[in-house]
């Protein structure tokens, strides 16, 4: 089930601790991407035993992702790399990993999860800063999701400001996924059990 489903599902916004979680795990899935691996071994379409904290790569084209290098995004009207509430699949037992052959289609609604220097056409552009971007602005999407046009999300000062630095319009400012995983990395586990245990599993089972 992806985030997107799961939004429509609760019809409410995901809470403080579920957007910690949120954040995380899918820097953690990107890392991931990132890590480099023996010449020729692949991103599985699913996480091996030995591997319990991976997360699954599927890309736009139904293969396997190398991993390495985070892929690019591709043109604004055509991503093929896009960190989205459609691609953030949740597993039954709460497991986070994205899955690029759910990329929507229709260009206004990936839109905002595109960052800026894509849309100006940069070609020397960060994939790592473009995908913080991206998940900035699902954590956004997620933290808004079924509030009224004039009402605010509730969110503590320091999840605004990691949102914050990771939308910001020069990706010269952005933090690293490495840097989202080190914020709070003291309760990172009691949020991915909150993340788990009060709305993922809840959803999909």
């Amino acid at each position: 089930m992806n985030l997107w489903d799961i939004l429509e599902v609760l019809g409410c916004p995901l809470n403080e601790a579920q957007l910690w979680a949120l954040a995380l795990s899918t820097a953690e899935a990107l890392q991931q991407v990132q890590a480099p691996l023996p010449r020729g071994q692949l991103v599985q379409g699913e996480v091996e035993e030995n591997e319990p904290d991976g997360s699954a790569l599927q890309t736009s084209d139904g293969t396997s992702g190398t991993q390495g290098v985070l892929p690019h995004l591709g043109s604004v009207e055509n991503p093929s790399f896009l960190v989205m509430p459609q691609t953030i699949v949740i597993g039954d037992d709460g497991a986070l990993s994205l899955d690029m052959t759910q990329i929507e289609p229709d260009t206004a609604l990936a839109l905002p999860f595109i960052a800026d220097e894509i849309k100006a056409g940069k070609e020397d552009a960060d994939p790592e800063k473009v995908c913080v971007f991206s998940i900035g602005a699902v954590l956004f999407t997620a933290a808004d999701f079924g509030l009224e046009q004039d009402e605010e999300p509730s969110l503590s000062q320091d999840l605004e400001l990691l949102i914050s630095v990771m939308t910001d319009e020069s990706d010269s400012m952005r933090i690293s996924l490495q840097d989202i995983l080190e914020v709070q990395c003291c309760s990172i586990h009691s949020v991915r059990h909150n993340m788990k245990c009060n709305v993922f599993c809840l959803c999909v089972t």
